[in-house]
């Protein structure tokens, strides 16, 4: 039975560039640009994969760490807000769009 889908955790390089691993599949490669990872991932799921058990759909989840310093100050934290309903988007034109991309 083939999977649909295959998932691909993308994480920066201490080295610089990217790195991408396959869940659950022993599917590992690197590349210098994000948009050369892209295609280093794609042949490496067509070299691994038989034509036949090949998944349709490559999923690459972009994994990205940041470090915050966090302030004793109360100013600080009401200082960054989030913007008023008026300001926000509205939840049904969400739903649109996000079901676009399903």
């Amino acid at each position: 039975m083939t999977d649909k889908e295959i998932i691909f955790l993308v994480e920066e390089s201490p080295e610089g560039g990217y790195e991408a691993r396959a869940l659950g599949h022993s599917i590992f490669t690197e590349a210098d640009t994000y948009e050369d990872l892209k295609k280093m991932v794609q042949d490496a799921v067509n070299c691994h994969f038989e034509p036949e058990q090949r998944p349709r759909v490559v999923r690459l989840h972009v994994v990205k760490e940041d470090i915050l310093a966090v302030s004793d100050c109360l100013e600080t934290s009401t200082a960054t807000r989030w913007p008023a309903s008026s300001e926000s988007m509205d939840t049904a034109s969400h739903d649109r769009r996000a079901a676009t991309f399903a």
